[in-house]
């Protein structure tokens, strides 16, 4: 592409049925057996909520049975798989497990931490108390507490220790309880009916404090609409992707990019290409509940039926991996959804926000939501044997905050992390430390624990923000007009870095060398480049993706949208090419090699974050969601 592309806009044409699951990789599923009747239930939940609650939340968790914990050991095949069921493989970071779930669930369900310097989640039982049922009523009110306490307290029934399925369903449900009572105790903060802080758990041990985070950034001079949010939903697209969606198979729901990208991104990441992806990736369309795209008059309701149809069966199956995955997946999504239906009621009453976010005390606890929040607590399954894995998940949470954080300050949204990150500051050095730990964290497992499920979860994470119809990372990039702050060269864990707060004196080189790239001369490192000799899709993706926003930074130049929506495509395009056509080994070095390009060999995303800030937003909480009736309120930027 060149430096002064053409502005004509490619033909658009209209994507399939989003509700088509009877073609391509929607029926190339693991085969399972029909779902029995589920099993009374003997806790009666005493204020039902509409349909659509009770289907996406807890409902597969009444195939739940008591006594079915999941030992079957994660899969083989080139991923460093590490599962609770086997332990920590070693090479690990040595740090305890951190990924605290709330005491009072934990007693709920009748566990207890076995061995608290272990660094797996070693359970053991407990008697089983119902200490927190009125807790739980009290603070997250009655349709959610009440599912929430019946799921748990299931737990305390099992008839083997406690496993994979009891640490998914803590950590999951504890999340949607918090994340409750965190949309309630924010409104009342913004409405000025409460205080700056809430419990962070049942037991009021520590707090979540709310943030006033006024920054703005001006930023390169740019037109209105710039730097605009998309919806990730559409019902049009350029031809081309569309000739790819057919090339691969794409159909339904996956022909939005923003859908279709982000499940294959991360899943051929882990699985390769087959079967047990394609499942997984059916399973994992549940992300997109953060999205509302489970509108009460959303398109794409057959999609979702067929995929609860297909996690009830999965959960009620004999003891499976994809089994195993369906429940965390449950437990996960159930809590993203939470989540996006308090969030939709905030909305509703068209409830102003201060420009800001939250701040918590517990950075364990706080761990412990990234990773439910990410969508990721299913990764437990196969990564979850130690912290340091299973914290991958939750570090891609944390990259996803970089380039969403002007967005994220602009409309309630209450998970970005770069305020815990600074502890409430907003200095420009306080933001440099928050990005420095990042980027740190990226280096190590870049470099040393790239090809495990946690790892892919951060590459796969960062590929789609920049290919997908949603997020404007190139175009916040190119508006910053801070001076930067070069590359990071420090290596440390999560535990490390950021639970300790030191970053270390470990690093590693990334030495830039010269060379041409689609017919530019560019530099790169020596790791990129060979990377890049793998495949032509890898050319586009570190050009159209890395190269062309740094070298229109170097010009002090600020491209037009309509070259902005070039490059994006390009990008869309070459992710699913180099998903669907490299052996899984040099597809996950790819991305890896792209993500340490922009985070860390430059500051590229350190601009992406800087810029985003220039945002000027609706200001009401959840105005960059699709709203009920499946369509985008106004979002100015």
């Amino acid at each position: 592409m060149d430096d002064t592309t053409a502005t004509q806009q490619p033909r658009q044409v209209p994507l399939e049925d989003p509700a088509t699951t009877d073609k391509g990789l929607a029926t190339q599923l693991v085969p399972l057996p029909p779902a029995p009747a589920p099993p009374a239930v003997a806790y009666e939940i005493a204020v039902p909520d509409d349909e659509h609650y009770r289907m996406s939340c807890y409902g597969i968790a009444e195939a739940l049975v008591p006594g079915r914990e999941y030992t079957v050991p994660a899969p083989t095949g080139g991923t460093l798989f590490n599962s609770i069921a086997e332990g920590c493989h070693g090479d690990c970071d040595g740090a305890p497990w951190y990924l605290g779930f709330d005491p009072g669930f934990a007693a709920l369900a009748g566990a207890r931490v076995l061995t608290p310097d272990s660094c797996g989640p070693a359970l053991a039982h407990d008697t089983p108390r119902d200490l927190i049922r009125e807790v739980l009523t009290d603070a997250a009110g009655g349709r959610c507490a009440q599912a929430l306490h019946h799921t748990t307290a299931a737990l305390a029934a099992r008839t083997e220790p406690p496993g994979c399925r009891t640490v998914t369903a803590l950590m999951g449900n504890w999340t949607a309880w918090v994340s409750c009572a965190m949309y309630d105790a924010m409104v009342d903060w913004a409405t000025g009916k409460g205080p700056a802080s809430m419990a962070a758990d049942t037991l009021g041990t520590s707090r979540i404090h709310f943030v006033d985070a006024d920054l703005r950034h001006t930023g390169r001079p740019h037109p209105p609409g710039y730097l605009h949010k998309g919806p990730g939903w559409e019902d049009h697209a350029d031809a081309a992707w569309t000739d790819t969606c057919t090339a691969y198979g794409f159909h339904g729901i996956y022909q939005r990019p923003t859908v279709g990208l982000g499940v294959l991104a991360v899943d051929a990441g882990v699985y390769g290409r087959g079967s047990l992806a394609w499942s997984t990736m059916f399973l994992d369309t549940q992300f997109y509940y953060d999205y509302n795209f489970l509108a009460e008059n959303s398109p794409s309701l057959g999609w979702w039926r067929q995929v609860h149809a297909y996690a009830r069966r999965a959960v009620a199956a004999p003891d499976t991996y994809i089994g195993a995955f369906a429940t965390g997946c449950t437990f996960s999504y159930g809590a993203v959804f939470v989540k996006q239906r308090r969030e939709q009621e905030a909305r509703r009453n068209q409830t102003m926000v201060r420009r800001g976010g939250v701040v918590w005390d517990d950075l364990r606890l706080w761990s412990s939501y990234l990773v439910v929040d990410a969508g990721a607590v299913q990764l437990a399954a196969g990564a979850g044997g130690c912290a340091d894995d299973l914290m991958g998940a939750g570090v891609a949470r944390a990259i996803n905050d970089v380039i969403d954080l002007g967005y994220d300050w602009s409309s309630g949204d209450m998970c970005n992390s770069i305020l815990t990150l600074t502890r409430g500051q907003t200095g420009r050095e306080d933001l440099i430390l928050a990005y420095r730990k990042i980027a740190t964290v990226l280096n190590r497992t870049g470099t040393l624990r790239a090809d495990t499920m946690g790892g892919i979860a951060i590459a796969s994470t960062y590929a789609w923000q920049l290919a997908d119809t949603r997020h404007r990372a190139i175009a916040c990039a190119l508006v910053s007009d801070d001076p930067g702050i070069g590359p990071t060269t420090t290596t440390a864990s999560w535990h490390q870095a950021v639970l300790r707060g030191d970053l270390g004196d470990q690093t590693t080189r990334h030495d830039l060398v010269p060379g041409t790239l689609l017919g530019h001369q560019v530099t790169l490192t020596q790791r990129t480049w060979d990377a890049v000799a793998t495949h032509p899709a890898v050319a586009d993706l570190l050009y159209h993706g890395h190269c062309w926003p740094l070298a229109q930074r170097a010009q002090g130049r600020v491209p037009t949208a309509e070259e902005v929506h070039n490059a994006e495509e390009h990008l869309r395009i070459a992710l699913a090419q180099a998903a669907m056509e490299l052996n899984r080994a040099d597809y996950v070095e790819a991305i890896w090699c792209w993500t340490l390009e922009s985070f860390c060999a430059t500051d590229l995303m350190w601009h992406a974050m800087i810029g985003s800030t220039a945002v000027a937003a609706d200001r009401h909480i959840g105005s960059d969601r699709l709203a009920d009736d499946h369509t985008m309120q106004p979002w100015t930027g």
